[in-house]
């Protein structure tokens, strides 16, 4: 984890794209404000027949906004953000102010991203049913603002591995 920010990341059917699930609130190692630990942390869970798995980053979304303590374990998604509650009315990461101009956009592994950028890369393992991710959390613009992502996919990496059909 070389990130900057406490990201939050989760899974979605791709299928549904509009309701995520939270994996980890805050993706980062112990040393940077989180609770992971590399190579040792994990998280099991289940997917309902049928999914089609996707792969979703909220940058910096472990501090949702002023008014909230937490995330919620649901998450919806609409023109690119996320929402505490499926009406839209409350965006994870605003700053305080619900403004979609004043926050990141989620990044996905199945969409295309607000930023016209990939954010994810995934490549198999040598392990039977094993799937490595990274994401980036830069976009390529940030509050009005141009800046340069590093492109080093190394923000979140995580194996994911399962049992089961396909």
């Amino acid at each position: 984890e070389g990130a900057g920010y406490q990201n939050t990341v989760g899974w979605y059917d791709v299928n549904n794209p509009t309701v995520g699930h939270i994996i980890w609130a805050n993706a980062s190692a112990t040393d940077s404000g989180g609770s992971l630990v590399s190579g040792s942390s994990n998280v099991t869970f289940t997917v309902p027949a049928g999914t089609q798995l996707g792969w979703f980053m909220i940058p910096d979304g472990t501090s949702p906004n002023g008014s909230m303590v937490g995330l919620p374990s649901t998450v919806y998604f609409y023109n690119g953000h996320a929402y505490t509650d499926a009406a839209h009315t409350v965006l994870i990461n605003s700053n305080d102010n619900n403004s979609k101009t004043d926050t990141d956009p989620v990044w996905f592994s199945n969409q295309s991203n607000a930023d016209g950028k990939q954010h994810v890369i995934a490549g198999v393992g040598s392990e039977a049913n094993t799937l490595y991710v990274g994401f980036e959390d830069l976009a390529n613009v940030t509050k009005n603002v141009e800046i340069t992502p590093d492109n080093d996919y190394n923000d979140v990496v995580f194996k994911a591995s399962w049992t089961g059909s396909q």
